[in-house]
């Protein structure tokens, strides 16, 4: 069997770069993940959540191109994306970071982000059950907010691209220009391009063709509890970034996610931690006290996949290309980096938007130089 592009992984970037390459004019496309639905692993269990309020000018332009892109993708496909503009909070805790949040905040201000400060005492009458001891400020996004994850992921699946569920690729050679593709069933494919959209796992992949790709997986765990008085789809997405913890509602309760500190050589597949999850509680109801009454309903993990810089890897070169280390931020970024590489594998060039920070590491990266596979 023989694709113009197959692409490993059927999450929002593969099914998104799948998207855009069959809307440029490329048909033969096949998208295969082993998991036995599409939308993805780390996709389907994400949060939803659309935000403009960076540090990084490359990350605020992929949210605002992304969100457009989106809009104009649910319009071809009879879908208007509910967009629940309850806002992000960020309470900034750490004095010696303060300035670098003030910097930010001037940053989104300048490229046209509806963002405003707040002082906790402010602040608190909007929401007055969230925890302001310590707090320095606040930047509220008016204008972001959670999406539903499916609905976007389902407008994205359709007749123009070939998708095959519950196959995992176990080896890849190179043939010629292009590649043959192994999989666990014994199918062999032929194609004259290769993406790698395989999130966390990207790196396994580029290691069958001999790359040592700069992404590592980081476990993230969540817990959603029952219904709470008084939460409303208007509560705002509250990120406590200096702690790690964040909360938004959900079906009524609220939804928080502890970060996990990276742990290498993290297995393949790992479980919800229950000893995690103990000192999750703790510190959620250490600055949300309204969860000591709550119950849990559900909980589940999943994975970041995490470059050394914080900077997604999006790109290629000799008809393979990359397109992951998003660091948890791929949801919101999936349609604009989708788009970049599309035009990069059919114009050679991406144009919708300038990349080129894309290609360097972060000043603040320290560890040793990494090929990265430009745009």
């Amino acid at each position: 069997m023989q694709y113009e592009a197959v692409i490993i992984g059927a999450g929002i970037m593969g099914l998104c770069t799948a998207y855009y390459l069959n809307q440029g004019g490329m048909k033969r496309i096949l998208v295969v993940d082993r998991e036995p639905y599409f939308g993805g692993y780390n996709t389907t269990r994400c949060a939803g959540g659309l935000r403009y309020q960076f540090a990084d000018e490359m990350n605020i332009r992929l949210s605002q191109l992304s969100w457009s892109l989106m809009q104009e993708t649910g319009k071809k496909a009879g879908i208007s994306f509910q967009l629940n503009r309850c806002g992000y909070a960020f309470f900034i805790t750490d004095r010696q970071r303060e300035q670098s949040y003030l910097e930010a905040y001037h940053l989104q201000k300048a490229l046209g982000v509806e963002v405003s400060l707040f002082q906790g005492e402010e602040f608190a009458q909007r929401e007055p059950r969230l925890q302001y001891e310590g707090v320095r400020f606040i930047t509220f996004g008016a204008e972001e907010g959670i999406l539903d994850v499916h609905q976007v992921t389902d407008a994205l699946q359709y007749a123009g691209v070939s998708l095959l569920c519950s196959t995992c690729v176990t080896g890849i050679q190179r043939k010629g220009s292009g590649f043959v593709l192994q999989t666990e069933h014994g199918d062999t494919f032929y194609t004259s391009r290769l993406v790698n959209a395989a999130g966390p796992w990207s790196s396994d992949i580029s290691r069958m063709v001999g790359i040592d790709l700069p992404v590592a997986r980081a476990f993230q765990q969540i817990f959603v509890t029952d219904p709470l008085p008084g939460i409303s789809k208007a509560f705002p997405v509250a990120i406590y970034p200096d702690l790690g913890i964040g909360f938004h509602e959900e079906g009524g309760g609220i939804l928080t996610q502890y970060n996990r500190p990276y742990e290498p050589n993290l297995s393949d597949r790992i479980r919800t931690d229950y000893n995690w999850f103990l000192a999750h509680a703790q510190k959620a109801v250490e600055w949300f006290p309204l969860l000591h009454e709550a119950s849990v309903c559900a909980q589940w993990s999943g994975y970041y996949d995490e470059t050394p810089d914080g900077r997604p890897i999006i790109g290629g070169a000799e008809n393979l290309y990359q397109i992951s280390g998003f660091n948890g931020h791929g949801f919101m970024h999936g349609f604009a980096a989708g788009k970049l590489l599309s035009e990069k594998i059919l114009d050679n060039q991406p144009h919708s938007l300038c990349v080129e920070k894309l290609e360097k590491p972060n000043s603040t990266y320290q560890g040793e130089p990494r090929e990265i596979y430009k745009v």
